[in-house]
């Protein structure tokens, strides 16, 4: 393993550790809660500070690889009997299930970015589209700020930031949010829809968290085409609302903001000025419209009208989202990163055409319903792979027009493509949009769509 002293979040980690030491009076246990990519950049750090003593703990998985002097502590009980000095939890750990010695115990990534008070702070969370509109925020206010950090959900750990990061841009999930609000700088939320009611006590608490952003920063933004928000909108002190159905006429005699951003006329407009016409974008799906909107009233105040068409004409999407190939004259699309049903039905409606397709991974305890007529108007066969199949295959069975269309399920996602690619011909198009998240088979849902890439590639 590398050491990585430039990073501004190893100083912070070990000034936290060193007064933890002191208060306490003895050198510390520490344990990391759960290996994703956010614990494994926290123990690059940890490894090279003498006198602590590092235990990772990971339920159900026992081939990690780990340096000789951390103890790893695997299965179905290894978040019992937690009694370290301090827990560094995955963003996807549930606290309230655990059996621990104080809340006190608890530190994050964000937990110390915020004590260290960065200048600008600009945060996105929402439940679809957070990930390219944080590209997209990169892309603009990177033109400003060359040493622009982005990460989070989206990009690298914080674990990973750089000492000579002038501004942060991070992308929140609802599991971040349940315990840390950044209080500070500019947030955006893209919208709020059901989502991850697996983890969440219910839809209320979901909601409540991706809200608690939007409450706590100097500067919230808010889309207007979004239930949820504008429901929210009352209650604060806008920095700017974003709207593809309403005009800014109709925006500031309903409501107070500093700023608007609508579509109109054929162009996305700041404050009523022109800053790109749609016709220029290089996606200009209703979703992707919406999404550089909202980057833009992320970048308010920082960008260049230039830079933002560019920013437009060039940005083709994110890896793993409508990714589109062809082999032998079939077209392939891999939008693995289609976790809920409604990223599917927007998927498909974009796509706009009669598709094989394949859905499946592990629920997150959403309806299947929006499925419905996406699937009746644009499903030529589905394949179903994966812990929801059954699931899937229910819902599927349960409605008349969906039953007619050929469908089998598989416990794999390499069989699910062998169904959906048999007998396929040049000009027909599969597509890999699960509507379900990668967990089980795979780590994340960038491992899925390389798979079904290469699998393809090799196979069909």
């Amino acid at each position: 393993m590398l050491c990585y002293p430039e990073r501004i979040m190893r100083q912070r980690l070990e000034e936290y550790l060193k007064r933890k030491e002191r208060e306490l009076g003895r050198k510390l246990n520490v344990t990391l809660l759960g290996y994703g990519s956010t614990n494994h950049a926290a123990l690059e750090i940890l490894q090279n500070i003498e006198g602590v003593r590092v235990t990772v703990r990971q339920v159900n998985k026992t081939n990690l690889r780990l340096p000789a002097r951390i103890e790893l502590i695997s299965g179905d009980k290894a978040f019992d009997d937690i009694d370290e000095d301090v827990i560094l939890p995955s963003p996807s750990v549930r606290r309230e299930s655990l059996k621990i010695p104080s809340e006190s115990n608890f530190i994050t990534d964000l937990d110390l970015l915020i004590a260290s008070h960065p200048k600008r702070l600009f945060s996105i969370s929402g439940s679809d589209g957070k990930s390219t509109t944080v590209a997209l925020t990169s892309m603009i206010l990177s033109d400003v700020f060359p040493e622009l950090f982005t990460g989070g959900n989206f990009g690298i750990p914080l674990f990973s930031a750089n000492a000579s990061s002038e501004a942060f841009l991070l992308e929140l999930s609802s599991f971040t949010l349940r315990y840390t609000v950044p209080s500070f700088g500019r947030a955006a939320l893209t919208n709020v829809t059901p989502n991850h009611l697996d983890w969440h006590a219910d839809l209320r608490e979901y909601i409540e968290c991706k809200l608690n952003l939007i409450r706590a920063c100097d500067e919230p933004i808010l889309v207007l085409d979004d239930e949820v928000s504008e429901k929210a909108v009352g209650a604060l002190a806008c920095f700017c609302l974003v709207s593809v159905r309403q005009t800014r006429k109709q925006i500031l005699s309903r409501y107070k903001t500093e700023h608007t951003v609508t579509v109109e006329t054929g162009y996305i407009l700041v404050d009523g000025q022109k800053v790109v016409a749609i016709g220029e974008l290089r996606r200009s799906e209703d979703h992707n419209i919406l999404n550089l909107c909202v980057a833009i009233a992320m970048s308010i105040g920082y960008f260049d009208k230039d830079n933002v068409c560019r920013v437009a004409g060039s940005f083709n999407g994110l890896s793993e989202r409508c990714e589109i190939f062809t082999k032998n004259g079939v077209e392939y699309v891999s939008s693995s990163i289609d976790t809920t049903p409604r990223r599917t039905a927007a998927t498909l409606k974009g796509l706009g055409r009669r598709v094989r397709l394949i859905l499946g991974g592990r629920g997150k305890g959403l309806p299947l319903d929006p499925l419905k007529n996406v699937l009746i108007k644009y499903a030529e066969r589905i394949a179903v792979y994966g812990e929801i199949r059954d699931e899937i295959c229910e819902y599927l069975g349960s409605v008349p027009s969906l039953s007619a269309i050929p469908t089998e399920s598989f416990p794999t996602l390499d069989k699910a493509i062998d169904y959906a690619t048999e007998g396929v011909t040049p000009g027909e198009t599969v597509v890999l949009s699960p509507a379900a998240t990668s967990y089980g088979e795979f780590q994340n849902f960038t491992e899925r769509g390389s798979f079904f890439k290469d699998y393809v590639i090799k196979n069909c």
